[in-house]
């Protein structure tokens, strides 16, 4: 892949282990891609989606700091990547 790329996954995720996440990124970046990984210590997975829908997870909700951060981190990815 050439195109670059970002993943937020949180290290409590039960569905998608971080480590095959890390994978992923190794096996982008190895191969000329721009893979940008953000791990979150306090989130589970899908910690981004939105109040009304995290009854239906059965997953840590990350920390408003850890949500802020990652929306910032997206943010500027797009500001680069998208102009």
């Amino acid at each position: 892949m050439k195109i670059p790329l970002q993943g937020h996954f949180g290290r409590q995720d039960t569905f998608f282990p971080v480590k095959d996440a890390e994978e992923f990124r190794t096996k982008v970046n190895g191969s000329g891609g721009d893979f940008e990984l953000y791990i979150y210590e306090d989130a589970g997975h899908a910690f981004l989606t939105a109040e009304s829908h995290r009854d239906k997870l059965d997953q840590p909700r990350a920390s408003d700091e850890t949500r802020k951060l990652a929306w910032s981190r997206i943010y500027s990815f797009f500001d680069k990547h998208l102009k």
